[in-house]
């Protein structure tokens, strides 16, 4: 932050977005850039277009993956258990009809315990993991706010005119 002021207060605002431009972290050159923007028409203005791209832009790529993990999650389980009762289903056919054996009948009930457990070991690291990805998103948008901050008092408290 203190070099993009050094560079806006020096050489103005077009060697700043060079300088931002040639950065390898798209989630600065994005809120910058956004930021940039706005602020011919005021710090109102910039703010918004930052919150904009925060919300339509940088949040949107971070979340894209989560619905999808949740729901291979949840899917996971309800196969599992759907396994289980079809296995727990034949072994009380076997049973009423008095034709399996108790090595038939434990074999059924086996494959079902084994449903369950394959569901449940797909979706615990999956829920898991959505649990931990949505609260670094959630830190990240914090530091995203806290960066914006930055950025807004940076331009508010510009004394001199900015160079075209």
């Amino acid at each position: 932050m203190e070099t993009l002021k050094t560079v806006l207060l020096r050489d103005g605002i077009k060697a700043a977005i060079t300088l931002n431009n040639d950065q390898k972290d798209w989630l600065g050159v994005l809120l910058f850039s956004a930021g940039i923007k706005g602020l011919g028409n005021g710090i109102p203005a910039s703010r918004k277009e930052i919150n904009n791209a925060v919300e339509f832009e940088i949040i949107p790529r971070l979340n894209y993956l989560l619905p999808t993990m949740l729901a291979i999650a949840k899917i996971a389980t309800m196969v599992g258990l759907l396994g289980t009762v079809i296995s727990m289903i034949g072994t009380f056919t076997k049973i009423q009809e008095a034709q399996g054996g108790v090595s038939e009948q434990a074999g059924s009930i086996g494959l079902a315990l084994f449903a369950t457990a394959l569901g449940l070991v797909t979706a615990i690291p999956l829920v898991f993991a959505h649990v931990m990805f949505k609260a670094q998103i959630n830190d990240f948008e914090l530091r995203i706010k806290k960066t914006t901050l930055k950025f807004i008092e940076l331009a508010t408290t510009l004394k001199t005119p900015l160079k075209p």
